[in-house]
Parts: C-alpha cells; structure tokens; sequence
C-alpha cells in the first residue's frame, strides 16, 4: 500500500467596508439658530447637505491577510498474487512550514492642543457666522440630525502563496516462505512548525471638544484681565433685579444660560434691555425681568459662551443682530453697541468682558 499527503496554501483577504457614525455634543447656540432660521424655509436642508459636506471623512485599512489551508490525501495499493508475498509500506510526508496573520488594534488618544480657530481654516457657508469653529458647527450639525462620519473604505486584496517542502520516508520488507509472511511496520512521526506574525495597527483619535460653559457667576475683565470683580445685585424687587458689582465671589448673582431660548436667566428671570438697543445711539441698564413682563419694549438678550467662558449676547433676530458689549458705570452694568462707545471710554464708562466660573 502506498500513502501519500500534499498540503496546498491557497491565500484569501478579507475585505471590510462599514460606515462609523460619531456623535457630537449638542450644545444650544446662535451657531445652532443659525443653521435651522425657521424663517427661511429652505435653510434647514441646506445646513444639513453643508454639514455632511464639511463634517465626513473617509478611513482606509490596512490589508488583512488570511491564509488557509486544503489537504489532499491519495492512497495507492500494490498487490503480488504468488506464493512469494512482497509488502511494500511507502510513507510520504509533506512538511509545510505555515504562516498566519492575526491583527491587533491598539487605540492612542492625542492630548488636547489649544487652538484658535480663524474663519479662514475652514469654509462655512455664510449664513453660519455665528459659529465660532468647526466644533460650534459640528454641534450645530448633530443638533439638526447630521453627525460626523468616518467611511471606512474596502480593505485592500492581496493573494500570499506559501512554498511547500516535501520530506520522503519509505520503509520496505521482503520476507520469502512457503508458508507464512512477516510484515514488519514502518512508524512515522511528523513535527510540522507554525509561525505567527502579528501586525498592529495604530489609531490616533481626537478629544472631544469642551462642552460649553452654561451657568455660573459672571466675573468682570477689563481687555483680558480680571478685575476680581463679580455681577452682583443693585436693587431688587418681586418683579426685577438690576445687576450691579460686588467682589464678593459667594454675593455674585447665580447665573445660567436657558438651553431652549438662551436667555441669560437668574432664577425664574432673564436678562433684558430696551428693544431699541441695536440702535448705535442708545445704552440701556441690564436688569432681570420675568418672562411674563416681556413687551415691545422689554426685550430678552439671547447670549452663549466661547470656548474661554466670555458671554456673547445679541438681541431680536441673529441673522441681522447686531453683537452688543457690556459697559461699566459706577456700581451698575450696561448694555450696548459697539458703535456707541467710539470714542466715549473713560474710568467711569468702560466697556467690559463678562465670563462665566463655577460658583
């Protein structure tokens, strides 16, 4: 009888295409007001076809080879009719040395660098001014149901064929009688050795932006430097309360700014002023008045954060708002525009940063 073996490596790659969706923090904005502007009509599906433009990227993997293994056994038989009886035992053994692939995915986080985003690193649509950066729009984005996606492309095919070596071992014994027959056995031992190649693939992944600071008490900065000073109260009655200074950080009034309207409320009243402050010829008190007091005249600021906690407030609709600054006046803060404090600074009548800390 003669026994044969033959190991045949065939090579296969796997390929992966999948889609991985990111979610983004949803934060409550003008970026995000600005991209939805109910009043015009086809503004929402315009933002969502510019976020999926701006905000998708696409993976490639590196190849994945897998290798398998088929094998072929054939067996043949020599028969000698006579008195003489001849047994052939012819053993051939195929060595194959074999290679497998496994891949390990180690995951690096990069440490957060400070950036300053400029309106010329990446192009938004116009209508997005209000967002201050890519992770404002980002936001926005995931608030209107358009999260960021990494499309990871077909992994790359590649066929490996492995050599083989063949080992032959035959073992015959011939006994000659009349009468009987003595078959000795041939034993065979095969040590076949396996290597494994291990290959690591690294992902860096970006930190998530800083969540935007909401609530607080709001401290004073005069061009960037703190004043230890903090918006505390003037007067107060049941209906209003006048912000005025104090430099008592656990006297400062309580701050937040609401996530469905972005009022600037303390307790159960916003931040208002009079409704012709877009106006360049007109400064207005801050104070705190109900909802419910809201008039023509009595109008809410709409305010959010920067990434450094500064307020940022407007009023009346964001696409034709005009950005208003806080002044300081003796024991009293005030409200208006840019224009009109050209040329009227002095130590009593300073325009000021507002920036909201942990109480």
């Amino acid at each position: 009888m003669l026994s044969k073996f033959l190991v045949l490596a065939l090579g296969a790659v796997s390929s992966v295409s999948a889609t991985v969706h990111c979610r983004a923090a949803c934060n409550a904005d003008n970026c995000l007001r600005a991209l939805r502007a109910s009043q015009t009509p086809t503004r929402l599906s315009q933002a969502s076809a510019d976020c999926t433009r701006i905000i998708d990227v696409t993976y490639t993997p590196p190849t994945v080879t897998k290798t398998e293994y088929t094998t072929i056994t054939e067996t043949s038989t020599l028969q000698i009719p006579d008195t003489i009886v001849q047994s052939f035992y012819d053993t051939q053994t195929d060595v194959i040395e074999a290679t497998a692939t496994t891949d390990q995915l180690v995951t690096t986080t990069r440490q957060l660098v400070k950036r300053i985003a400029t309106s010329s690193s990446i192009s938004f649509p116009s209508y997005a001014t209000p967002c201050s950066g890519f992770y404002r729009f980002s936001s926005a984005c995931s608030c209107i149901g358009v999260t960021p996606r990494i499309h990871t492309a077909s992994t790359p095919s590649t066929t490996i064929t492995l050599p083989v070596t063949e080992t032959s071992l035959t073992s015959v014994t011939n006994v000659v009688d009349t009468t009987s027959v003595t078959i000795t056995d041939a034993t065979v031992v095969v040590t076949t050795t396996a290597t494994t190649v291990t290959n690591t693939i690294v992902t860096t992944v970006d930190p998530p932006p800083p969540a935007e600071i909401t609530e607080g008490v709001a401290a004073l900065y005069i061009s960037g430097v703190t004043q230890n000073t903090y918006m505390g109260t003037y007067s107060e009655t049941a209906d209003a309360l006048r912000a005025g200074l104090t430099t008592d950080k656990g006297g400062a009034i309580e701050l937040r700014i609401d996530a469905a309207t972005g009022y600037l409320m303390s307790g159960d009243k916003a931040a208002t002023g009079h409704a012709d402050v877009n106006s360049s010829g007109l400064i207005t008190a801050l104070v705190f008045y109900k909802p419910s007091d809201f008039s023509s005249t009595i109008r809410p600021y709409v305010c959010s954060t920067d990434p450094s906690g500064f307020l940022n407030c407007i009023m009346g609709n964001p696409a034709t708002a005009v950005p208003l600054v806080f002044v300081f006046r003796p024991s009293r803060i005030w409200v208006t525009t840019p224009q009109y404090m050209l040329n009227k600074e002095t130590d009593n009548n300073r325009i000021i940063q507002l920036k909201l800390l942990p109480q």
